[in-house]
């Protein structure tokens, strides 16, 4: 490869070829139309088959290295068995879940998913009702999954993924000196921390990885769906429940609605003494797992999808969680 020809890290598929694997695989009908909708950490396309609408997603070649992309399509299949309020994955002819596409970069998984009306939860004029609701829906998926027995099954595994971050962090802040000199203490000392606990002494279960205010849709008919399950995995379950919290504080989603979301969750599943006294560790684990995930995506899809607030922002805000967690480091 010479100075001028450089790397392909996130290609663009082009929509009627990708339609036309998409349409062979699932085995759909005509009239056909498939055509890009959004690009982020995944591509989405809408795809038409006759009267049918149809999501499709494509992931990028570096983005499901935790066992493939089957846990999480398994994982939302199972949760729509049970009746609760997930995009869910459409079964291929051939009985698989999704097919690959080959890219520049290398290959992208592709899945179909049902087609879901409706507007984040974060832009609603009144959320508290349905954060509330949002929170029971979460302590039921957390109480359902101990049913759940995917073969191979994946880990959230937040420390593992803190300390492989650290190299895309250096790379981001290293004109922020002092800074880094910082993060490097707050990474060891989290993910130590975090290994430090003990699965079998804290509520442990499948979870969706990423909750936030921006992941659960309201249709028209006021009907709640949860999506985007690509971090999920096994975890605390207080782990994930933070997620909301530090997401919801961070892009401005109300407090009475958050407060809402920990209510409704309690009301199904009350969290134990120790879930809350470790809330500080976790919190901070969940915005250094974000930082370092975004120091390492920020070279495949820029800034903007992660609605980044700024370097400035994070120095400040990662002070104030290690400050809060300084008894259970």
């Amino acid at each position: 490869m010479d100075d001028q020809t450089l790397p392909i890290i996130h290609s663009i598929l082009d929509a009627p070829a990708l339609g036309r694997v998409i349409q062979k695989h699932w085995g759909l009908s005509e009239p056909f139309h498939c055509e890009l909708l959004t690009r982020g950490m995944n591509d989405v396309y809408l795809v038409r088959s006759g009267q049918t609408r149809y999501a499709a997603r494509c992931w990028r070649s570096e983005g499901f290295a935790d066992g493939g992309v089957d846990y999480e399509l398994k994982l939302l299949d199972f949760l729509d068995r049970d009746g609760l309020p997930v995009v869910a994955p459409v079964l291929a002819k051939d009985g698989s879940w999704s097919t690959e596409v080959m890219a520049p970069e290398g290959a992208r998984p592709v899945a179909l998913f049902r087609w879901v009306n409706g507007g984040p939860l974060h832009d609603h004029p009144n959320p508290v009702p349905y954060a509330r609701y949002l929170g029971e829906l979460f302590a039921r998926m957390h109480l359902a999954t101990a049913r759940f027995h995917p073969t191979p099954t994946r880990f959230a595994d937040y420390a593992g993924k803190i300390r492989r971050g650290w190299p895309n962090v250096q790379r981001l802040c290293r004109h922020r000196p002092d800074d880094l000199r910082f993060y490097e203490k707050a990474i060891t000392a989290v993910a130590d921390g975090l290994q430090r606990l003990d699965r079998s002494a804290l509520p442990w279960a499948h979870t969706h990885g990423d909750i936030h205010a921006h992941n659960a849709l309201i249709d028209g008919q006021g009907r709640m769906i949860i999506m985007d399950f690509d971090s999920g995995g096994e975890d605390f379950m207080a782990q994930e429940l933070v997620s909301l919290v530090w997401a919801g504080r961070k892009n401005g989603f109300p407090l009475p609605a958050i407060q809402a979301f920990l209510d409704g969750y309690d009301s199904v599943r009350p969290r134990t003494l120790e879930e809350r006294r470790l809330e500080p560790l976790f919190m901070a684990g969940k915005e250094m797992r974000y930082f370092c995930g975004f120091a390492g995506a920020v070279n495949a899809i820029g800034h903007k999808p992660f609605r980044y607030p700024g370097l400035d922002w994070f120095a400040a805000s990662v002070r104030k969680h290690i400050a809060a967690a300084e008894g259970l480091l």
